[in-house]
């Protein structure tokens, strides 16, 4: 922000989150803009492994579970899985979603979708899943980056009550793509490890000469559309 007096107002930020200059250029040595999961708690405390493995593991069922019914177009049982709240920007609510995923499911042939590089956060009753996934059918056949967010229901069930998908643009080859890994959605592969570079400052470097980044007093036009700050 180029008032850090907000720092102190309390809502002022209006759902922004607010850094100091100082703290945002820290952070965007860390940071790819649109590719890393950032966290934001009031108090961090740690789980026992044991738990931590336990809640991996459900929210990991509810997901392969998920994606079984899709592959096997088990439309009453894929549905299952989405929570009475859900809501699409596209499609509407449950009803509107439930109509058009029958419409889907009605055409002939079984697809072929793929899920890799899964990322879980999770935190209480809410989970975000984040993946790459391919889609190929006799009319589609794409990769891209789908987030799940997820609510446990009244039984404690995990159910989904909305979803992202955005295309993997780049040169020919699946989907328009060809896709060596999970670099393209800030994850790492397990077979590729390399030191972290983000491709876009949110700072540049008083002592650098290149064009990356934009200068301090720019800060918040590049880092945030509406209220100053970042929004992550």
């Amino acid at each position: 922000t180029n008032d850090e007096s907000r720092l102190t107002k309390g809502l002022d930020s209006k759902g922004c989150v607010v850094l100091s200059n100082n703290n945002l250029k820290d952070l965007s040595r860390y940071i790819e803009l649109g590719k890393t999961s950032v966290v934001i708690v009031q108090d961090l405390y740690f789980l026992r492994k044991e738990t931590w493995e336990s809640n991996r593991s459900l929210i990991n069922q509810a997901f392969q579970s998920w994606l079984t019914a899709w592959k096997n177009k088990d439309i009453d049982r894929y549905l299952n899985f989405y929570h009475p709240d859900f809501q699409d920007s596209q499609k509407g609510d449950l009803k509107h979603f439930k109509r058009y995923k029958a419409s889907i499911f009605q055409m002939q042939g079984t697809p072929l979708i793929e899920a890799s590089e899964i990322s879980i956060l999770a935190f209480e009753n809410y989970a975000t899943l984040l993946f790459k996934q391919r889609y190929k059918s006799h009319t589609i056949d794409d990769v891209g980056k789908k987030i799940l967010y997820l609510k446990k229901d009244e039984r404690y069930q995990w159910r989904i009550v909305s979803e992202l998908w955005s295309k993997l643009d780049g040169p020919p080859g699946v989907g328009g793509r060809k896709v060596v890994d999970g670099s393209d959605l800030g994850l790492a592969s397990a077979s590729t490890h390399r030191p972290f570079s983000p491709s876009m400052r949110f700072f540049l470097d008083s002592n650098s000469s290149s064009g990356e980044g934009v200068n301090a007093s720019n800060a918040t036009n590049a880092s945030s559309a509406s209220g100053g700050g970042i929004s992550l």
